[in-house]
This record gives structure tokens, sequence and C-alpha cells, in this order.
């Protein structure tokens, strides 16, 4: 990792600069976002792979959670990008597979500890059991737009004569990028 990028990550672990930036970008400039609202969370996240059963690392740069009044509560994980990624959707897909399951585990886990397990058990939690929202911005740090893929369709190569019939099957799974150079 570059200094660069190290100044970068520095730079947003401060959570006065960190809510400006989701202020800006998510709410449109108004001030929802307050500094004493965020917590950090772990960048490292450790998942296992079910095609080989090996346990795998993912490193996210900057995630934070927000905690809201009355226990509104949402995820959100700036990602840094001086280079601009051509594989970025399915980076964010990791990313976002990784929290959302956190959370499904922690939650398992607490049915556990109670003993109140869904029923049918397949269910894996109970209906009112929601999860918190995981927002990626991914910052284009570059002079140059972002021009490679920002959502999963723009990496797939579907054959000619079937893409209208497969296409809307397959979630696009769009990024959302932020070419800081065009901001003000």
């Amino acid at each position: 990792m570059g200094n660069k990028d190290l100044a970068e990550k520095n730079l947003l672990q401060y959570k006065d600069v960190f809510s400006d930036i989701v202020n800006v970008n998510l709410f449109g400039g108004r001030h929802y976002i307050s500094a004493n609202e965020l917590s950090r969370e772990p960048g490292e996240l450790i998942t296992k792979s079910s095609s080989d059963n090996k346990l795998k690392q993912l490193q996210m740069d900057v995630p934070m959670k927000c905690n809201k009044k009355y226990n509104t509560r949402f995820f959100v994980c700036l990602e840094n990008q001086s280079d601009i990624n051509n594989i970025m959707p399915v980076r964010d897909m990791g990313y976002q597979h990784a929290k959302y399951m956190e959370q499904v585990r922690t939650i398992k886990e607490a049915n556990r500890q109670q003993q109140a397990y869904p029923s049918p058990i397949t269910k894996g939690i109970h209906d009112t059991q929601k999860l918190d929202p995981v927002i990626t911005l991914v910052l284009n740090y570059s002079q140059k737009e972002w021009k490679k893929p920002r959502c999963l369709n723009d990496m797939l190569e579907f054959p000619e004569d079937m893409k209208c019939e497969l296409e809307p099957w397959i979630p696009s799974y769009s990024v959302c990028v932020i070419n800081l150079a065009s901001q003000s």
C-alpha cells in the first residue's frame, strides 16, 4: 500500500471528514450525519468461500457505522481509488456480502443464545428481524472520470442471441462512484 493510499485512509478516519463526504454525496449536502453518530468498524472481513471452504480476507478502506436515534443504523464504507479499478462491481459485491452475512451471523447467534429459533429453522432469522443497510461509496481520486465498469452487467459477456433473455435475470449491481475531481 502506497503513501498516497495511507494518507487518504488516514484523512477519512476523521469522523467529521467522513460525515461531510457522506452528507454531500448521499444527502445532497443536508447535514444528516454528525461525526458523533459515527463509529469505526473493522476494515478486515474474514469470509469462507463456499467453493473451496477456505478462509478469505477482504480489506475495506474506511467502514463506519452510523447510529441515529431510535435505533436506526446503517453502514457506510468509503473506498479510495487513485487508479480506476475495472472489477470494482465484483469487489464491492464481496464487501456488501460480507457485511450482510456478518449481521445475519450476529442475529442467528442472539437467537441461539435466547433459544428463539425461527420456524421453520430454514428461515435463518425471524421475519421481523431486519438487516441494517450497507452502502459503499467509491471515491475516485484520479483526474480522469471513471469510465470502467460501474455495474456487474458492464463486466459480463452475454451471447448476443440470448442477451435480451438473460440480462433481466442478473441483478445489475451498480457501484456508487464519486469523481472527486469534478466536485467543487
